[in-house]
């Protein structure tokens, strides 16, 4: 500080209150930043000062933003619920007064100027029936939300079946309700509201797994499986699917591929921890235990104490199997977990452990059973016949 006592000229500015334009500026360089980090805490927590700067100066147009950009961070980087209430305070704001707050970014003959809330819908409608607590009326309320709203802007209703055939694959026992939103799906004209072309891909093919069509499976993931396309998540969530698929036709040279290559893109990461447990089943499977389990323990803390109940479930009952396994092959392990698990017993009972992880995970499978009304989850996971 200068003898006078008067600060620095660049001190001095930042003691002047800012104004409402400096407020934008300091969100929208706070959101560019934030923009130059990889998914994960970090450009979580950009986000999120973001979102206390707006909220702290009442800029409610930059919050809006900032939460826009909150919601994308959260959602692929490993923590889709923090984007959950963020969520519900974009659309609470766009209702209130849209002239002010706009859903869509869109320009006729441009394309998109950036994420809107019509795009942020195809992720929370994603991610809705992966938690029990919502019942199944909330969730076909915010489809049909998402529909009401991409009908009043002209917009192709793709990714609204996309997503009601993905609610219908995961709640519902009869194929035929998820087929008919499927054919819907695949019969809608793409826009620029469309999912990109591998994200596409890739849960057609998870659908026909799931449907047990496997060589068609195959045949569809051909574009991801070459490198022809590809995104941020893509093929990474897809050589998971096509585990087991490769293991029962046989094909074991390419499930030890898909492993390989599947496991290079995911390892490490929080996001990826329900197909880092389909990599696991698939170790198991062939007899890998040592790796199996030294792969397991290492991600255990991305399923401990998630918020996302379907993550917690998917990733329990590997850990059930794996323990099961190790045990029924006269196997000496030590379990290695976070004290977050629960878990009290002797860390070398391999069965005790299992049925641990067994007795953690029936009562969630339980949850989305009572909320689907049907006992689909519990048998998915095993625990029903």
């Amino acid at each position: 500080m200068a003898a006078t006592g008067q600060l620095p000229s660049e001190l001095a500015y930042s003691r002047k209150p800012m104004t409402t334009e400096d407020i934008q500026d300091r969100v929208d360089a706070l959101l560019e930043e934030a923009d130059k980090l990889d998914y994960g805490p970090e450009r979580i927590a950009k986000c999120e000062e973001a979102v206390r700067l707006a909220d702290e100066a009442k800029h409610d147009v930059a919050a809006y933003d900032a939460r826009l950009g909150l919601i994308q961070a959260a959602v692929f980087g490993g923590w889709p619920e923090k984007g959950l209430v963020a969520f519900g305070w974009c659309v609470a704001k766009v209702d209130a007064e849209p002239e002010r707050f706009r859903e869509s970014r869109a320009l006729a003959g441009f394309g998109m100027l950036g994420i809107d809330l019509l795009w942020v819908y195809k992720w929370m409608t994603l991610q809705v029936p992966w938690y029990p607590q919502l019942a199944r009326k909330q969730i076909d309320e915010t489809l049909d939300d998402m529909e009401r709203r991409y009908r009043k802007h002209g917009l192709s209703l793709r990714p609204v079946h996309m997503n009601r055939t993905r609610v219908a694959q995961e709640c519902d026992p009869d194929p035929a309700a998820a087929k008919a939103h499927y054919d819907k799906w695949q019969w809608s004209p793409r826009d620029h509201y469309a999912d990109c072309e591998a994200c596409e891909i890739s849960f057609r093919v998870d659908y026909l797994v799931e449907r047990k069509e496997y060589e068609r499976a195959f045949e569809v993931a051909k574009p991801l499986l070459s490198g022809a396309k590809k995104c941020a998540e893509v093929p990474h969530v897809t050589y998971g699917y096509l585990l087991a698929p490769a293991r029962e036709l046989g094909l074991d040279e390419l499930a030890e591929s898909f492993s390989s290559k599947g496991l290079a893109l995911v390892e490490g990461q929080r996001d990826f921890v329900a197909t880092t447990g389909q990599h696991v089943a698939h170790l198991v499977a062939r007899g890998d235990l040592d790796r199996a389990l030294e792969l397991f323990e290492r991600h255990l803390p991305f399923a401990v104490g998630n918020r996302i109940p379907k993550r917690v479930l998917d990733y329990y009952v590997v850990g059930r199997d794996l323990f099961t396994a190790l045990a029924d092959a006269g196997r000496d392990a030590t379990l290695r977990a976070p004290k977050e698990l629960g878990y009290r017993g002797d860390p070398k009972d391999l069965r005790a452990i299992a049925t641990h992880f067994a007795t953690e995970a029936k009562p969630i499978a339980a949850k989305f059973d009572a909320r689907n009304g049907n006992d689909l989850v519990s048998r998915r996971a095993g625990f029903v016949g």
